[in-house]
């Protein structure tokens, strides 16, 4: 699911590994972003932060892993000044 607020420029992605799903990665498209600026992406299970635009989260995607099932796991975007 993604949750995204275009007047605050933020948002997250909230993804969910069900107890008996076979799947461990997924490539998540978002929307409503802005293709021309960028964004600071921040995994909170890792406290990792990088920067992509808003076009590369949209066409190409955000892929994430989750090793056990069941997990979760929330990526928050934030565009930048």
């Amino acid at each position: 699911m993604q949750f995204h607020r275009t007047d605050l420029g933020e948002g997250m992605l909230l993804a969910f590994r069900m107890p008996d799903s076979p799947f461990v990665k997924a490539v998540f498209r978002l929307r409503g972003l802005a293709p021309r600026a960028e964004y600071e992406i921040e995994d909170s299970d890792t406290g990792m932060t990088f920067r992509r635009s808003g076009w590369s989260m949209m066409e190409r995607g955000h892929e994430i892993e989750m090793e056990h099932a069941p997990e979760s796991c929330r990526v928050f975007h934030r565009r930048e000044s």
